[in-house]
């Protein structure tokens, strides 16, 4: 299910629901914003679980070849301990996940402030004294502003996720703890699967900081490309490997 695909079913339901919403009396509108909510994270549940699975088969694919480079906690973790800058690269992933994650809770505070002040009657009312319609007309425009201001705060959230993606070259971070490289490609946490040939949007190597990192669409990822960063003792070895792989 592609992106598109969630907008649309996020803005019928925005309609159902605001339908809905004007029938229902004042002290049940709460349950029926939390059906809406549930349904919008159902959706964001199944595309995340259609690339889980696709990940799933891709990881066995890359497996069943031969495997070049194996890396487990041992090896990742005293050469994440002597990077000097990672603290400062996880403090900004840790940040737009902070965001991310508050999202969905800031929309149903503000929901619940602007209804206890009763906006959607507010444009409700406006709407009537412009002439749009009955008052039953008026209560479901009331409601569907309210819906669609709630989406607005969405859509202007992954725009600016979007943009701030583009200008860092990736949506996010993801280290490596371990990893296995095979003639198949990269499994990376026994998680995410790149297989061969690998569609690599940018990669380099840092020889003082010990590591590759690729920048790269991955299926459990539809908001953009992923850094993609693999520890190492020897990252250009590790880099000349991994480039006979890609495209």
């Amino acid at each position: 299910m592609k992106l598109w695909t969630n907008y649309l079913l996020s803005i019928i339901a925005m309609f159902i629901f605001a339908y809905v919403s004007s029938y229902t009396p004042p002290e049940y509108t709460g349950y029926i914003f939390l059906g809406y909510f549930i349904f919008i994270m159902a959706i964001m549940a199944i595309i995340s679980g259609r690339g889980f699975r696709k990940a799933s088969i891709s990881i066995k694919e890359v497996l069943s070849g031969k495997i070049i480079v194996k890396a487990d906690d041992d090896d990742v973790k005293p050469l994440m301990s002597k990077d000097p800058l990672l603290n400062t690269d996880l403090k900004a992933q840790g940040l737009t996940m902070l965001i991310t994650f508050t999202l969905p809770f800031l929309m149903i505070i503000i929901f619940y402030i602007l209804n206890s002040f009763g906006f959607q009657s507010m444009v409700a009312k406006r709407f009537l004294e412009l002439g749009y319609g009955d008052e039953h007309f008026g209560k479901f425009l009331g409601w569907l502003t309210l819906y669609a201001l709630l989406f607005s705060i969405s859509i202007i959230n992954s725009v600016v996720s979007k943009i701030s993606a583009s200008k860092r070259g990736y949506a996010a971070l993801m280290i490596a703890k371990r990893y296995k490289i095979t003639d198949r490609g990269i499994v990376i946490n026994d998680m995410t699967a790149l297989p061969a040939p690998i569609e690599v949007k940018n990669m380099v190597y840092d020889e003082k900081r010990k590591f590759v990192d690729i920048v790269a669409s991955i299926a459990s990822n539809p908001m953009g490309a992923t850094k993609l960063r693999l520890y190492s003792k020897k990252p250009k070895d590790l880099y000349n490997i991994i480039l006979k792989l890609t495209k």
